[in-house]
């Protein structure tokens, strides 16, 4: 018998002040979508511009279960959310695609995500 194993992959849910829901699935859906919409990942705008790259980050979550949002729908999500909202997309991304790779795919990016720690600490010291 074959076995294969499911990832259980929670939205997030974020809560409006008017009480309106919005949620995002970051799946391998959200990637095709960012690739499809955004291009590669860019080092630099990861770097130099992280608010941009995380709300490209949610609007392609968002999309996902959502096909009417609006890249600047999520920028506004993004800056009512603040940090507590960047750091908590950015988990769920890593969380799903930790879950998904391969132990070289993990590797490469634990190194990745090492560096980029570095850099940035060493731009706001």
């Amino acid at each position: 018998m074959a076995r294969v194993k499911i990832n259980n992959i929670e939205k997030l849910e974020m809560e409006l002040s008017d009480g309106t829901i919005k949620e995002a699935l970051f799946n391998a859906d959200a990637i095709k979508i960012y690739g499809r919409e955004f291009g590669n990942i860019n080092e630099e705008e990861l770097m130099n511009k992280p608010y941009d790259f995380a709300a490209k980050i949610l609007y392609s979550g968002m999309k996902v279960l959502d096909k009417s949002v609006t890249i600047e729908e999520a920028k506004m999500l993004l800056i009512g959310g603040g940090d507590p909202l960047m750091r908590e997309v950015v988990n769920n991304l890593v969380d799903n695609f930790m879950f998904n790779a391969t132990e070289e795919q993990k590797d490469i990016f634990m190194k990745e995500a090492d560096s980029y720690a570095k850099e940035l600490m060493s731009k706001a010291n």
